[in-house]
């Protein structure tokens, strides 16, 4: 135990030391280098399971995200992947939802309440309990001595002072301390909640058969069967005759004058897929969780199932379709972008639901797998320049430009719209204020290596090269 501590007091060093008035940057890599370091020193052979290798490979990907971009989404995605490492460092095995929680709870301070249980209950050991009596008298006197000298030396200059100029703590100081004695034992100390932990353990990725008879004619196996097929062969008939409906359509989408038809349409559509979507797969979680899998002659409600998928994802290429319409009519914006991601997302967990049918896995393998799956798309996400790649579609591509949209999302599209303005005078004020924002803030911030970021530097950097003027 001494050591572990030991290992923790330099940890909380370390953070203070890159975080203590600090912005995000290269700080956040570093300090991913430090948890891994702490999740080895607690157990060296950790990063031999596939889910702590993912959950590292997160770590690392989201971390390089906040020092390249130091974005509010790719800390906050940060968190989460150490919330994630915490939870499978103690429990390997986990569904990835339970093990972020897991991690959460040891973050907030339970694992620190049981590293101090294991602390106190160690100390009243007698030979713990003599080995700190003698390391107290050893290093008593030296430290007696040592006051005194410090005693004559400030008599000597007043000015010599370690306690009021050198070495004074503020209150942040206090307080990242504290907050690191109350998290960082997670990384040495993982805490697990049995319950959840226990119930998720228990959940297999396969679909077993249940060898039991049912009893009634309202729970016989065959009599579900039925339901099944006569359920999703008039939602398929009904989703078939939508989507029928929603093709004719597409022209009047095609040919709309206004922001606001197309915009419903994406709107009304996204809501309608939502629902839909929701509803398939919790059709197909319900019919195809036990003994149906199993089912001698459930053909006709696999093939049932498959239409019903099937027809889903056509209806979101519809509401795909539509989106690109509106993007190319009135740009590009990331709520734009998010309905590209939430399509994405639809679709994998369509495919992914598919592949359950077929292959008889669980309703726990397919939360479990769309859990990982959704992790790494917005991790990825987060890497990828948007505001850059939203004003140059905007600005050549688009059909009607909404320029105040594009000086919104400055200073990372500085070189961007400094070419425009070039031949728009009359956005060169606004131009020059919002660049002026920006080096205020830039010259405001610790010019450190830990609050290092890539975006920020980069724009800086073309600001001094390129200096604008009216």
């Amino acid at each position: 135990m001494p050591r572990a501590f030991y290992v923790l007091l330099t940890a909380v060093l370390l953070q203070n030391y890159l975080f203590y008035n600090q912005s995000a940057g290269l700080n956040v890599m570093a300090f991913s280098l430090l948890v891994l370091g702490l999740v080895y020193v607690r157990k060296t052979d950790s990063f031999r399971h596939p889910t702590i290798q993912l959950s590292v490979l997160g770590l690392l990907l989201s971390g390089g995200s906040a020092s390249l971009y130091g974005g509010s989404t790719a800390v906050l995605l940060y968190f989460a992947s150490l919330f994630l490492l915490v939870g499978y460092s103690s429990v390997p095995r986990l569904s990835p939802y339970v093990s972020a929680f897991n991690g959460m709870l040891s973050s907030v301070g339970l694992a620190s309440f049981e590293a101090g249980s294991q602390w106190f209950a160690s100390s009243n050991s007698k030979p713990t309990h003599r080995q700190l009596i003698r390391q107290f008298r050893i290093l008593l006197l030296p430290f007696l001595i040592t006051i005194v000298f410090y005693g004559l030396y400030y008599w000597a200059n007043p000015d010599f002072s370690l306690f009021e100029n050198s070495y004074t703590l503020d209150t942040n100081y206090v307080l990242l301390t504290i907050l690191g004695f109350i998290w960082l034992p997670a990384l040495l100390f993982p805490y697990s909640a049995q319950l959840f932990t226990k119930a998720d353990l228990n959940l297999s990725n396969t679909v077993t058969r249940i060898r039991s008879r049912y009893s009634g004619h309202l729970l016989g196996l065959k009599w579900e069967y039925r339901q099944g097929v006569a359920m999703l062969g008039m939602l398929n008939l009904l989703l078939l005759v939508f989507l029928g409906f929603e093709s004719s359509m597409l022209n009047k989408g095609r040919h709309a004058i206004t922001a606001s038809e197309l915009s419903q349409s994406v709107h009304d559509s996204v809501n309608v897929l939502i629902l839909s979507i929701l509803l398939a797969i919790s059709l197909v979680l319900f019919y195809f969780r036990k003994n149906l899998n199993f089912f001698p002659k459930n053909r006709l409600l696999v093939q049932l199932a498959y239409t019903w998928i099937v027809l889903n994802l056509l209806l979101l290429g519809i509401t795909t379709y539509t989106n690109t319409l509106y993007i190319q009519n009135y740009g590009l914006t990331y709520k734009r972008i998010g309905v590209y991601l939430w399509l994405f997302l639809t679709g994998c967990g369509l495919l992914s639901t598919l592949y359950k049918i077929h292959s008889k896995k669980s309703n726990a393998f397919l939360f479990r797998v769309n859990s990982w799956l959704c992790y790494f798309v917005l991790i990825l996400l987060t890497a990828v320049p948007w505001v850059e790649v939203i004003t140059q579609y905007n600005l050549t591509k688009a059909r009607t430009r909404d320029v105040s949209y594009l000086f919104q999302l400055m200073p990372y599209n500085l070189p961007q719209l400094q070419a425009y303005t070039t031949t728009h005078s009359e956005l060169k004020d606004t131009f020059i204020h919002q660049t002026q924002a920006f080096q205020n803030r830039y010259r405001k911030r610790p010019q450190t290596w830990q609050s290092w970021n890539y975006a920020d530097w980069k724009i800086n950097q073309y600001i001094e090269t390129h200096p604008f003027s009216k």
